[in-house]
């Protein structure tokens, strides 16, 4: 398939259908060995949420010949993500899809910090616990957390890898923990609120050093957008 007119939507979804559809014997056979609830969680969703993802991906990639086969291989990595979650987790998925403006709530206080500054690293982060909870704060968006080029990058907003934690603040298994703890109590650690980009490193452009604020973070309240509904 050529790149397709992104104001054609008609086309897009009819394109994502057939998609779908193509790829879908295949998405079977390699969760075939999983659980059927799971999988049909999984199934569900992407049917959802599949047009939308489709969409926006092939405005960008589709006139790469080898698009549809990366596109199969984000849904196998998608679906061996959920499949291999960790069942609390999982759980508080299936509560936030309940209520997709659960962050916007009246009862919800979310806080947004530099964890370099606010805590040192992830393990000083476990230390704030009890200072966050005495501010009644809900939820957490960590910045900038992940692996940034080195050594030009923006601060670390822009990631090299969504894998691997910022060595200076600690590993992969130090965030697992951190958001399994039983002192993070109702608190859940956030670094996908905004979507960070992804970059490779390149001789091109400048650096930019020592740009982004000093401040350790800031509390945010999202107001809902309809008062009248419950919360």
């Amino acid at each position: 398939m050529t790149a397709m007119d992104p104001m054609d939507r008609q086309t897009v979804a009819r394109e994502a259908q057939r998609t779908l559809e193509r790829l879908w014997p295949r998405l079977s056979q390699a969760f075939a060995d999983q659980d059927p609830t799971l999988w049909d969680e999984f199934a569900g969703r992407l049917r959802t949420h599949f047009p939308a993802l489709f969409e926006r991906l092939v405005a960008l990639y589709g006139h790469h010949y080898d698009f549809f086969y990366h596109l199969e291989q984000l849904l196998v990595e998608a679906g061996q993500a959920w499949f291999t979650r960790d069942p609390a987790l999982r759980a508080l998925d299936r509560q936030r899809q309940a209520d997709p403006r659960w962050f916007q709530s009246q009862k919800m206080l979310g806080a947004v910090y530099y964890v370099d500054l606010f805590a040192g690293d992830l393990q000083g982060l476990r230390e704030k616990i009890p200072y966050l909870q005495e501010l009644g704060v809900t939820y957490l968006h960590l910045m900038p957390l992940f692996q940034a080029p080195q050594p030009e990058n923006d601060g670390g907003y822009a990631i090299s890898d969504y894998r691997q934690v910022d060595p200076r603040l600690g590993t992969m298994e130090d965030l697992r923990s951190l958001a399994q703890s039983p002192a993070l109590g109702r608190y859940q650690p956030l670094s996908g609120l905004r979507l960070q980009p992804h970059v490779r490193r390149t001789p091109l452009g400048p650096a930019r050093p020592g740009w982004r604020s000093r401040v350790p973070g800031l509390l945010l309240h999202l107001p809902r957008p309809h008062p009248a509904r419950p919360v």
